[in-house]
């Protein structure tokens, strides 16, 4: 399991015959509004996951895993996006992409991180305002937004899914991106 922001995935190590690869991105996070209880939340960051049965030509692989939507301090404003997170090996590009930021607004959404390159892939759950929970994601369970006094929004756990919106107070980090490698002999 890789977490943090860059890693090198190596064949040689175990000497696999086969891996799957599971690419999840970062969660995005919520609004900061101070004008009214309904702020929207981050959305979710998208999900890969791919069979890798032929080695032949791989030796590694490379792994960018983008930072979380930084939970928002500053009043009446949005929340912040989440990087994209990677798996390239010279033959397959795997491209999670990091959940959106929420709006400063009630009504507003955060659509959720894109999927591309798997045989697997799921979007990120979508950010909604009106007090709605932030997106979730194949790997996480998001934040529930928070309108009443407090020291932040509620941070979503597990991996990548969005953090909530909040009112009257700063919003949460979005969830972390990871990356899981499984070797198979």
């Amino acid at each position: 399991m890789y977490t943090g922001t860059s890693h090198t995935w190596s064949k040689s190590v175990n000497s696999p015959s086969k891996i799957i690869v599971e690419v999840q991105a970062a969660g995005g996070s919520g609004a900061y509004g101070s004008a009214g209880p309904n702020t929207c939340s981050g959305s979710g960051g998208g999900y890969v996951r791919k069979l890798i049965s032929d080695l032949s030509s791989i030796t590694s692989g490379t792994i960018s895993i983008g930072i979380p939507g930084a939970g928002q301090t500053s009043p009446n404003s949005a929340g912040n996006d989440a990087g994209n997170t990677t798996w390239v090996d010279g033959v397959n590009t795997l491209t999670a992409g990091g959940g959106k930021a929420g709006p400063n607004s009630a009504y507003g959404q955060a659509v959720g991180g894109t999927a591309t390159g798997g045989d697997y892939m799921v979007v990120g759950g979508i950010g909604a305002g009106d007090n709605q929970r932030g997106g979730g994601s194949q790997l996480g369970y998001p934040g529930m937004p928070l309108w009443t006094g407090g020291a932040t929004s509620g941070a979503p756990m597990g991996y990548g899914a969005g953090s909530g919106g909040s009112y009257g107070l700063a919003s949460a980090d979005g969830g972390s991106g990871v990356v899981i490698v499984w070797e198979y002999k």
